[in-house]
């Protein structure tokens, strides 16, 4: 049952989708997420995580101690051209007075992507959310965490170490 204290990061779910996900023929076992597009590995963030079903999202895993969201999102049909710092923007659509606070180019997967941290208001509530962006075989791989300032460095190693493990296995075309 969606409660209230649930209902603000599943808003940054719903708004960072950048395209929404198959509804059928995603599946997430034993580490691993496939649907009709591509193969990843993800693991699940940890202790004090569950996972929650999303349509707009591949996964999202919710922390109710710490009020936040972890969502991993692929999409392989749009943007195939466009380099991650062009696509980042896209994820804080809707969110208000934003403020980059750290931006910069990591390695992910082997290859260069995108880390931002951004801080700003989400339907007028303080929200800060830290992303990753990779493009890597003609598809886009988002990784976000979202959570109030007054918690989100305690959740932050979580999404690091979701990002540290996350690798892509295969494009399936």
């Amino acid at each position: 049952m969606l409660t209230k204290r649930m209902a603000f990061p599943l808003v940054l779910v719903l708004c960072c989708a950048l395209v929404q996900a198959a509804c059928s023929g995603k599946q997430y076992s034993n580490g691993v997420f496939e649907d009709k597009k591509n193969a990843y590995r993800v693991e699940d963030p940890g202790k004090g995580w569950q996972r929650i079903e999303s349509e707009d999202t591949d996964l999202a895993f919710f922390n109710d101690g710490l009020n936040a969201v972890i969502m991993v999102n692929s999409t392989c049909d749009d943007y195939k051209d466009a380099p991650a710092s062009a696509l980042t923007g896209h994820l804080y659509i809707g969110i208000e007075e934003r403020k980059v606070l750290e931006q910069q180019k990591i390695k992910l997967d082997g290859r260069e992507a995108i880390y931002t941290l951004v801080e700003g208001k989400l339907d007028g509530v303080p929200v800060k959310v830290a992303t990753y962006v990779l493009v890597k075989n003609y598809c886009i791989y988002d990784l976000a965490y979202s959570a109030p300032p007054a918690a989100f460095e305690r959740g932050l190693p979580y999404l690091k170490k979701v990002a540290e493990k996350f690798k892509v296995l295969r494009r399936k075309d």
